[in-house]
């Protein structure tokens, strides 16, 4: 019976860890909005070194990575043999992750990370009684910033084949602000609100074998390729244009967090409208009888949830229509700061 198994939330979470402590380049000057960014790659194999003999593993020099969006690559690969002392029973496996990633400012301030790494990691077992071991492959994105605006972030995860992706930011002091991965963590997901302060982001993709010693044959493989993509935002900026067919004859415009509010601008073919009503998640807030092309009617953000939609709904006598018709405009943004 073949008990090699793929490893997923054990060995992401533990190279996390791991992660935390790779000495980063130099610090820029205080007060930069980036202060430390780095990518680095290991591939190797864990193993008992008082039971079995082998190769270390390979771990490529951690790379600066610039947040000018231009684009960091970084490579490792180690293949082994690692045998049993005693019994002279052997493993044979392979490792290999290539990684690259990119960051980007705007408005003076961190506003996207990618990092995309494909891995292979294979054991082959070839005799009785071998060693236990523990193959594995990673890529690391760590970044310190600051914010002097606050934003809300963003995590997505996409993965072709196998592969786990983990993120985390937290403050400086340690305490978790977002964390999310493949498969779901648990904790904070996100979107999470950033209020200005000094963060700590670290993105890792990790692929690993295990095999125990009560194996006698067999083999196992994972690999795959996982894009892990972190985004910051204004407060109060559209995650979404107008969508709908009421966008003719209405349009949310943009938000304005000052005041907290939205406007709604009647366009000239609301001559045709009848009534108008406008709804933030789904709540209706204002109703226009009468409505008149360039009136704007302001609506109120709402600040419980990471973004509110804002809907008008009009009923219209349309061109050449023998009876009159109900059209939507639909506008997504992100709120402002939560209460």
């Amino acid at each position: 019976m073949n008990r090699s198994r793929t490893l997923s939330r054990t060995v992401g979470t533990a190279l996390v860890v791991l992660a935390g402590g790779l000495v980063l380049p130099p610090a820029p000057a205080t007060g930069a909005p980036v202060t430390s960014s780095a990518l680095a790659t290991m591939a190797g194999v864990m193993y008992r070194p008082s039971v079995c003999t082998g190769p270390q593993n390979e771990l490529a020099p951690e790379v600066a990575a610039p947040v000018d969006g231009s684009t960091t690559t970084s490579r490792a690969s180690a293949a082994s043999t690692i045998t049993h002392v005693a019994s002279g029973g052997s493993i044979r496996t392979d490792q290999q992750v290539s990684a690259t990633t990119r960051g980007r400012l705007r408005g003076g301030q961190l506003s996207e990370v990618r990092l995309t790494a494909t891995g292979r990691v294979a054991t082959d077992r070839r005799a009785s009684d071998p060693c236990t071991t523990m193959s594995v492959a990673y890529a690391v994105r760590t970044l310190d910033f600051t914010l002097e605006r606050p934003q809300w972030v963003s995590v997505s995860l996409g993965r072709t084949g196998e592969g786990q992706g983990h993120v985390r930011i937290s403050t400086d002091d340690g305490a978790t602000v977002l964390e999310t991965g493949t498969p779901p963590l648990r904790g904070t997901p996100g979107p999470a609100y950033l209020p200005a302060g000094s963060y700590n982001l670290a993105a890792t993709v990790t692929w690993g074998v295990l095999a125990d010693a009560s194996d006698t044959t067999g083999s196992g493989t994972n690999a795959g390729t996982v894009t892990v993509d972190v985004g910051l935002h204004d407060p109060g900026s559209a995650v979404t244009g107008p969508t709908g067919r009421g966008s003719r004859y209405a349009v949310p415009g943009s938000a304005a967090c000052a005041s907290g509010t939205v406007p709604v601008t009647l366009r000239g073919a609301a001559r045709r409208a009848r009534s108008v009503v406008v709804s933030v998640d789904g709540r209706r807030v204002r109703t226009l009888r009468r409505p008149t092309p360039g009136r704007t009617v302001r609506v109120r953000l709402g600040s419980t949830r990471p973004t509110t939609t804002v809907r008008a709904r009009l009923v219209v006598d349309p061109p050449g229509a023998r009876r009159r018709a109900t059209v939507t405009v639909t506008r997504t943004y992100r709120s402002c700061a939560p209460r």
